[in-house]
């Protein structure tokens, strides 16, 4: 059985589709919990409509008030979840059909392999527009991501993963204990957990419709965005703390090496290193990013 995480919030143009598209698959062992977080538009009206249709496949939770970010209001499903996986979505996007029995089927062979590890699946996805017209076959190649890079190193530095993609076996997820006040991104954040203490696969073929459009949380970045130095140094500085609040959650983990723990404790510490100290580590311990460009980028911001 899957639990599909759904947080929600002013999603009135986009949520049905979402629904729908999973009420199509082809896997019908899930239940569907939706988070709303206090949306003053027709979103509650319209997941209330679909409950009441499919009242034990989906379970609304209302919040009073708003918890501030997608960060807090995953964290507050994630609490809720019960079943063996769990699969996360975004409530814009829309579901191929495949896409849960797809991913089950390639966390379950990572799973024989690895019994006792904590996994992230993730997968890849096409971009579409508003009106779900193609843009891109694949998200991987539009952001010129490399999955080869998921050692410690590499995700301390820079997210790979998409988190409307993910499926996460209950040995992760129940690791998570909320998101720390740093976390940047909740995909990163069980990116880092799943990097730190078990496995992160990924399954090399799209299973969602990724819509862009003006009212993304997290979108691709246009070419003027990706240049705006303040935000980059930014999301640097922001980088060292979600390290730290990493430091703080893994390192009694018995599952987690020495040598990542003293890695992810020199990176939290980069923060109060002078500049030459900081190109030092830099280059001893390989936080590069996946591009020349980001590399110099770092360089110059580090």
């Amino acid at each position: 059985m899957i639990d599909v995480l759904l947080a929600s919030y002013n999603g009135d143009r986009y949520i049905a589709e979402q629904i729908d598209s999973i009420l199509a698959q082809t896997l019908d062992a899930w239940r569907l919990l939706i988070r709303d977080d206090a949306s003053t538009d027709k979103t509650v009206a319209i997941i209330k409509a679909y409950q009441e249709k499919h009242p034990d496949k989906i379970l609304l939770l209302e919040s009073p008030v708003n918890s501030g970010s997608p960060v807090s209001n995953f964290g507050s499903l994630i609490a809720q979840a019960t079943q063996e996986y769990v699969v996360t979505c975004d409530q814009d996007d829309v579901w191929f059909p495949d896409k849960l029995e797809k991913s089950l089927r390639r966390m379950q062979e990572e799973e024989s392999l690895y019994p006792d590890a904590p996994v992230l699946l993730h997968t890849d996805a096409k971009v579409v527009d508003p009106l779900l017209s193609l843009v891109e076959p694949s998200l991987t190649r539009r952001l010129h991501l490399d999955m080869s890079r998921y050692q410690l190193r590499h995700l301390l530095v820079q997210n790979i993963v998409t988190g409307s993609t993910m499926m996460l076996n209950r040995k992760l997820y129940t690791n998570v204990k909320g998101f720390p006040p740093h976390t940047i991104m909740h995909d990163w954040w069980l990116a880092l957990l799943a990097c730190a203490t078990g496995r992160i696969v990924y399954l090399d073929e799209p299973t969602i419709l990724y819509r862009q459009h003006d009212n993304n949380v997290v979108g691709i970045p246009s070419p003027a965005s990706y240049y705006r130095l303040r935000k980059k140094a930014s999301l640097v500085r922001a980088s060292y703390a979600q390290a730290s609040d990493l430091l703080q959650a893994v390192q009694k983990d018995p599952l987690v090496q020495a040598s990542d723990l003293a890695m992810i404790e020199a990176y939290a510490q980069m923060v109060d290193q002078p500049k030459w100290k900081r190109m030092r580590l830099l280059l001893h311990y390989g936080w590069w990013k996946n591009t020349w460009i980001r590399r110099i980028g770092q360089l110059f911001l580090c």
